[in-house]
């Protein structure tokens, strides 16, 4: 049995139509329009996730960023840093770092000076150097220095640098520990100007 309902078609009249087929239209437009609804939330999902996998790739690729070395530690031993802080403050020694020019490989060789509060050097202190670049602070390097003699490092990233040093030194019968931290901006490797930021 064929139903015949009445439609206003765009002619502006009144005509028929069959039932069946106006149902089976409305199906396929809702079969459309769930499929369509269904696509976007899948695409917003799938997009959010691909942003997030990307930015966890470039924060865990990014060496400019980098977790402190021996943090915990640290932070266990605040009191006891805080206190190495003070103490070398109030000795008023200072470092002196010197560089020579590089090789081609960015190779250098360099001379840590450390003077007390009355600018005479103290010959016997040694100890060592943690530094690294802004640029990528990934990478951490070290060297173990002694008083005014040479050691061959590599600065290749023209930028800024800190330099974290912790040394020892005998003065008269007392064991003196001194720390210092410090930031150099190094220009292009090749040209082998560093100076105190």
């Amino acid at each position: 049995m064929t139903v015949l309902l009445a439609k206003f078609t765009p002619h502006g009249y009144w005509g028929l139509c069959d039932w069946e087929l106006v149902m089976s239209d409305l199906q396929k437009k809702e079969s459309r329009a769930k499929w369509l609804w269904a696509g976007i939330i899948v695409a917003l999902l799938g997009g959010h996730m691909t942003i997030m996998i990307f930015a966890a790739y470039l924060a865990l690729s990014d060496r400019s960023h980098a977790v402190m070395p021996n943090y915990y530690e640290k932070a266990v031993k605040w009191d006891q840093t805080k206190a190495e802080r003070k103490a070398s403050k109030e000795l008023g020694w200072k470092v002196t770092y010197n560089f020579t020019d590089p090789d081609i490989t960015g190779q250098r060789n360099m001379t840590v000076s450390v003077i007390d509060k009355d600018s005479n050097p103290i010959d016997n202190i040694i100890g060592d150097v943690q530094f690294f670049s802004h640029k990528q602070a990934g990478r951490q390097f070290a060297a173990a220095f002694q008083s005014n003699q040479p050691v061959s490092v590599q600065l290749r990233e023209s930028g800024l640098w800190t330099f974290n040093l912790r040394s020892s030194a005998t003065i008269g019968n007392q064991n003196q520990t001194f720390v210092d931290e410090q930031q150099l901006h190094v220009k292009d490797w090749r040209s082998g100007k560093i100076k105190r930021f």
